[in-house]
């Protein structure tokens, strides 16, 4: 209104929506703790980082940390220098920094750009890439051996210790013939063998453009996790053993492709799994025998039913054993305990296997259960996954999840004979209007009691009724 500066008092602060522009004011202002002379209070965990980021190489000695390695040519400049953690390790804090060319003369045989990475921690190198423009080069005189011998002289000097537990991988090197082409970089791949065993993930990699013979690029991937040993390892015709009597060779018919059109019919022996309900894997652990899924973790053989037997007397047992025998409410193995109250996570869970099936989602922790049916639109309400579940919530988790919530939503259309109908919630008499009306939620006589704590079995019941109206 005037264009003066706002002033604010002491104990004013902006609510702007955006910060940097002075939208929610100074650390005291906001409400972040401080000290009497007013300076912000850490966190344990912020004090904690740092102390870790104190013992770190500051910038210019992680530069010399390169130059240690690489000689970094005089006609490239400094752009960028970032201290972050690397995304395969977390704890480990790396410096990268990238160098260019920023005249419009390169002169000859000058590189365009140099990218380099060091252990913030020691300034161990962890890779690096030079580029030069691209000219005709003469032919080479160095052979293949000459160029990986110039690979391996320059790993023991960098990588002493770690060269000595890395084999040349052939498969991944390159052994074409040499030409002069100005792509023509040779790439030289070692994987790491630990414990006399291969480790294809791990290892290092250097690349030598072949003419002048220099090293254009490097890159090391090590993990510092401890490597599982090798005591109780299944043998080898142990583990073919295991695995063909999950995947037994099976006779069939395939047909070949050659350049995407359907060739010959050939009859061949594959391993095909006979359960169809267990996914395929060529992966298996190699003490338990167990196959494993892309992730490393066992393989869910489909629904494993339960076959409860604490249901005697109990009025549900047939719909309850229902549910057992699809892999419903397993959570006490094949006790299903009737009379105990049921929690919130524990009726979400079982809808959601039954939604989207047991394959890869019996592992959810009860969070992540809460979190998928708030998402789907089951779960509105602000509940814990220990909470337990009373008529009123059951019928709307019910109806919404059986996607009759809009209906049950109508205002001014439904009405209820309960003897204690005004205890209901205002926006719940739909939904237990629809729910008992259907059968879903069974009400003995006149009293709903809506707020009441049900138990297992009544809550299993009225799931399994709300599954078989809607089929």
């Amino acid at each position: 209104m005037t264009g003066e500066p706002l002033q604010l008092g002491p104990e004013d602060w902006l609510a702007t929506g955006s910060s940097g522009i002075g939208g929610m004011g100074s650390a005291k202002e906001n409400g972040a703790a401080s000290d009497s002379k007013g300076a912000p209070v850490l966190s344990p965990q912020e004090q904690q980082e740092v102390e870790r980021t104190a013992k770190l190489l500051k910038r210019d000695e992680a530069i010399s940390a390169v130059q240690r390695w690489i000689g970094i040519p005089d006609n490239l400049t400094l752009r960028s220098a970032n201290l972050g953690t690397d995304w395969r390790n977390a704890d480990m804090h790396v410096w990268s920094f990238d160098w260019s060319n920023t005249g419009s003369e390169n002169g000859e045989g000058k590189p365009q750009y140099l990218s380099a990475r060091v252990s913030a921690a020691n300034g161990e190198l962890l890779g690096f890439n030079i580029s030069y423009p691209p000219t005709e080069k003469p032919e080479t005189t160095l052979d293949q051996s000459a160029l990986q011998k110039l690979a391996e002289e320059f790993l023991k000097r960098v990588q002493p210790n770690r060269f000595s537990q890395v084999g040349l991988d052939t498969e991944n090197s390159s052994n074409a013939k040499i030409s002069p082409e100005p792509w023509n970089n040779q790439y030289f791949s070692y994987h790491r063998v630990a414990n006399g065993v291969d480790f294809p993930g791990n290892g290092m990699t250097v690349n030598i453009e072949p003419a002048a013979g220099v090293i254009t690029g490097y890159e090391l991937n090590w993990s510092e996790s401890d490597l599982p040993g090798l005591s109780g390892v299944l043998s080898k015709d142990r583990a073919v053993e295991s695995f063909l009597k999950v995947r037994p060779l099976t006779l069939v018919y395939v047909r070949i492709y050659s350049k995407g059109l359907p060739g010959n019919l050939r009859l061949v022996y594959l391993p095909v799994g006979p359960d169809p309900s267990i996914p395929l894997s060529n992966t298996m652990d190699a003490k338990s025998g167990e196959l494993l899924d892309y992730q490393g973790q066992p393989l869910e053989k489909g629904p494993k039913p339960y076959n409860f037997t604490d249901l005697t007397g109990v009025n549900e047992a047939h719909e309850i054993v229902a549910l057992g025998q699809a892999g419903l409410f397993g959570e006490f193995g094949d006790s299903f305990k009737p009379l105990d109250k049921m929690s919130i996570a524990s009726l979400l869970r079982a809808m959601y296997l039954s939604r989207f099936g047991l394959s890869g989602n019996t592992s959810l922790t009860d969070s992540e259960v809460i979190t998928k049916a708030k998402e789907l639109g089951w779960l509105k309400e602000d509940i814990k996954p220990g909470d337990n579940m009373n008529r009123e919530l059951l019928a709307k988790v019910l109806l919404r999840y059986i996607q009759l919530n809009k209906l049950a939503e109508l205002k001014d259309t439904y009405q209820v004979n309960f003897q204690d109908a005004a205890e209901i919630s205002a926006d719940a008499l739909g939904y237990i209007a629809l729910a008992s009306g259907t059968g879903i939620l069974k009400v003995e006589g006149q009293v709903l009691a809506p707020h009441e704590v049900l138990n297992r079995a009544e809550v299993a019941a009225a799931l399994y009724r709300a599954l078989t109206w809607v089929n």
